[in-house]
């Protein structure tokens, strides 16, 4: 059964950020910046924990934290403390508040907090204070997690050419999300509402699925009017290159029987790894068609060298795993230090293996070292 919250919050833009939050945790929510209403929620409804604004001008004698000890001795209180209020914390323990919260909040900890309270009781939870998640923050994109400076200033780069036409080439190491932010480049277009065409070009019938053979459509013809993504563009045999260079340059689709062909009219997104312009210099990539794909160059960082992103990221593929209704898992202190220490070799493909991995070795919904694989623990 999910736990009933109460939320009892002066701000109402506050309130309404951690009402979506905390449903999403799956949580049931009720809701009132009035401490009238508060008042009468306490005498009226059950509640595993209260989440109240300690705000002495908006209720300045603290009458729904001690109404609640009254009426509801079971039920746990959280205070959320002003900024530069902490000499009413002891005032607020002595009224009966477990735990006191102060702003700016952090997501992660708050949400800990809200586990320990209502799900885990005094069990020991991570309450990582270098999550770095403000509550106020809100990525710009729904599938980029960009609490880094690095990625920050990558959702810079996706805004400012999303809306264009130019070729954008998104360099990386493998698992580092390359494939995302195509999307969200396609997603913010002027092309939105079409194709986003996707042709790996790892793969050993690249060709047929680029140029078509045997009466196959091919990739081009689909990607006409639309955006097309050359995957791992670096692996395309150099046969096919020089082809697609000719292509792209002239805007034509080769068509048996027609001299001039048929014009294109496509978006060109494209990701490659990091060592793309080693392959120029040993001749097996052709620079002529790098300039052509690099207008733009989207570098995306690994996850070592933008640690701030590993928790969201942890916390974001948890969250998928176990569904939206699903109760997330707690993580242990020492298991988020050695989360945030590791070097991430796979990036974010890896924390979704790992992730998968350690939600099935749970235990009572705590992932702790026990959990881990092995190479974490090294």
């Amino acid at each position: 059964m999910s736990s009933q919250i109460l939320l009892l919050i002066s701000d109402k833009g506050t309130s309404n950020i951690l009402t979506n939050l905390l449903k999403t945790e799956g949580y049931k929510v009720t809701a009132t910046g009035d401490v009238k209403n508060g008042l009468d929620l306490i005498g009226t409804e059950k509640f595993d924990l209260m989440l109240a604004s300690a705000n002495e001008m908006w209720d300045p004698d603290f009458s729904a934290i001690k109404l609640a000890r009254v009426k509801q001795p079971n039920m746990r209180i959280m205070a959320i403390t002003e900024a530069g209020a902490g000499q009413i914390s002891a005032k607020l323990t002595q009224l009966g508040v477990q735990s006191t919260i102060g702003k700016p909040l952090k997501v992660d900890k708050l949400l800990a907090a809200v586990q320990k309270s209502v799900d885990f009781g005094d069990m020991p939870v991570a309450e990582s204070v270098n999550l770095n998640l403000q509550l106020e923050t809100v990525y710009p994109y729904d599938n980029i997690v960009s609490e880094s400076a690095s990625m920050k200033a990558v959702c810079d780069m996706i805004g400012r050419v999303a809306a264009t036409d130019v070729s954008v080439m998104i360099s990386g190491e493998r698992g580092t999300g390359k494939g995302a932010i195509a999307e969200t480049i396609h997603a913010h277009s002027r092309r939105k509402e079409g194709t986003l065409v996707m042709v790996d070009c790892s793969s050993a019938d690249v060709e047929r699925r680029l140029f078509g053979a045997g009466g196959t459509t091919n990739a081009l013809n689909e990607a006409n009017r639309n955006t097309l993504y050359l995957r791992d563009v670096g692996a395309l045999p150099i046969a096919a290159q020089e082809k697609l260079f000719l292509i792209l340059r002239d805007h034509r689709i080769p068509v048996a029987g027609f001299d001039a062909g048929v014009p294109l009219d496509a978006r060109i997104l494209s990701s490659c790894d990091s060592n793309i312009e080693q392959q120029i210099a040993k001749g097996v990539f052709k620079s002529e068609l790098y300039k052509l794909l690099r207008v733009i160059l989207i570098h995306v960082p690994a996850l070592r060298e933008r640690r701030q992103d590993i928790m969201p990221l942890v916390r974001r593929v948890l969250r998928k795993n176990v569904g939206k209704g699903g109760s997330m898992p707690v993580l242990t202190t020492d298991v988020v230090e050695l989360l945030g220490k590791y070097s991430w070799p796979g990036n974010i493909a890896e924390i979704e293996d790992i992730a998968a991995h350690a939600l099935k070795l749970a235990k009572k919904g705590v992932i702790s070292k026990e959990s881990l694989p092995p190479e974490i623990l090294k």
